[in-house]
């Protein structure tokens, strides 16, 4: 079975350059989510986005003075003001004593509107307080003066802030799920193999058994990890050619020593890590005609998950079991060039990826069964021996944990 990908698959730049981004993203995320200015925005948002605040504004900003009980009340004591029965009225409210001729006239002049409107609203005007509401509803720019304003400025300021507009648009629960991965182990060592947890040769349940060997059908001797080399934590397994005398492992004669044309090795890690779950993620990438396998599998013969197998030319992942033997080849990858493989490893299921991508996906047959990692590259016998010196490069290996609602890494 192959499977061919009509979506692009990212390069390695483009998923490390997210994968550094993804990392920025959270710790923003994090610090704008407990900064004062997001708290103060969810404060102000409570009052300044309600109807009632609103509608305050709309009525300030949009509200004619000419309309206003105040300039009402001041043009109709300068209109009263002006006129003739308020000015007669003045002249003789300020005889002191008037005869009866002068006190019928202001008896009549007082049943004038003019001078009711001038004696009404003479008061109101002088009043302090009727000054300043007169002042800030002739004003056009009165919202501008209100407190209310300030609480709006600022609203507005906190809610075009970059790093709050970043922290609203930006997905919470993509970022917690990433934020959720806990590293579990990682393989950094950078010296050498006796430093890291990896070790040469084969794992078995019987410790008496020989852990260096090759097999009579291959073409190589596993060289007991002087093929290995760890440089800058980049993990190198070369494929030699080179002569070498080992014992190899005969279904019907048992092992036998053997004159191998090639050195190789095969390295793996029972005594030092193995999981049972998770997510484990590694760089990969690898030359030559050899093949070059890393897989997950425990000192039996099954399951063998094979997180990632080629021969410098085709990729290959898949699962093997007692009762299934499902290898499937992932075209479009380019083995030489370095490449991010992921297995996701839930109670339901297992899911590859390569990159950003998911390349397979497959029931989980296995439950939860301990197995540690192995890697190794191996020359099966072949008509043409060319091309075979080569290597595997690993580089960034870690397992993660996640839960059981994973299901794909990166948002199309």
């Amino acid at each position: 079975m192959s499977l061919f990908f009509k979506s692009p698959i990212w390069s390695i730049e483009k998923f490390e350059a997210y994968l550094h981004q993804t990392s920025e993203n959270i710790r923003r995320y994090r610090q704008v989510e407990q900064s004062a200015e997001l708290q103060q925005l969810r404060e102000l948002e409570k009052i300044v986005t309600t109807k009632e605040f609103q509608d305050n504004k709309m009525y300030l900003l949009k509200r004619k003075y000419k309309k206003t009980e105040q300039y009402e009340n001041l043009h109709r004591f300068e209109k009263a003001s002006k006129s003739g029965a308020v000015h007669d009225y003045l002249q003789l409210k300020a005889i002191a004593e008037p005869n009866e001729k002068q006190s019928a006239q202001l008896a009549k002049l007082e049943t004038k509107q003019a001078v009711q409107d001038y004696l009404r609203l003479k008061d109101v005007v002088a009043d302090e307080k009727f000054k300043q509401e007169n002042a800030f509803w002739a004003n056009p720019k009165r919202w501008y003066t209100t407190p209310e304003s300030k609480q709006d400025e600022r609203y507005t300021e906190l809610i075009n802030n970059a790093d709050i507009q970043f922290f609203l648009h930006a997905d919470g629960e993509e970022l917690a799920r990433w934020e959720s991965y806990v590293q579990q182990w990682a393989d950094n060592v950078d010296t050498d193999l006796a430093a890291s947890d990896w070790r040469p040769g084969f794992a078995y349940k019987t410790r008496a058994m020989k852990a260096n060997h090759s097999f009579v059908h291959e073409l190589q001797a596993y060289n007991g990890g002087q093929n290995t080399s760890r440089i800058g934590k980049v993990m190198t397994i070369q494929v030699k050619h080179q002569s070498k005398t080992q014992a190899a492992w005969d279904e019907k004669l048992g092992f036998v020593a053997k004159d191998f044309a090639y050195t190789s090795d095969v390295i793996q890690t029972a005594d030092k890590m193995r999981m049972n779950g998770g997510l484990i993620r590694f760089k990969v990438r690898c030359v030559g005609s050899a093949n070059h396998v890393i897989c997950l599998k425990n000192e039996d013969k099954l399951p063998i998950i094979t997180l990632f197998q080629s021969n410098g030319k085709k990729v290959q992942m898949g699962i093997k079991t007692d009762r299934v033997d499902n290898m499937v080849l992932i075209k479009k990858i380019k083995p030489q060039k370095w490449n991010y493989i992921h297995l996701a490893w839930t109670k339901q299921e297992l899911i590859w990826f390569v990159n950003n991508y998911e390349v397979l996906r497959m029931p989980n047959s296995i439950g939860n069964m301990s197995l540690f990692l192995q890697a190794q590259s191996f020359v099966r016998e072949q008509k043409k021996l060319t091309g075979i010196e080569g290597q595997i490069e690993i580089a960034n290996m870690a397992v993660y944990t996640i839960d059981d609602k994973f299901n794909y890494l990166v948002k199309a």
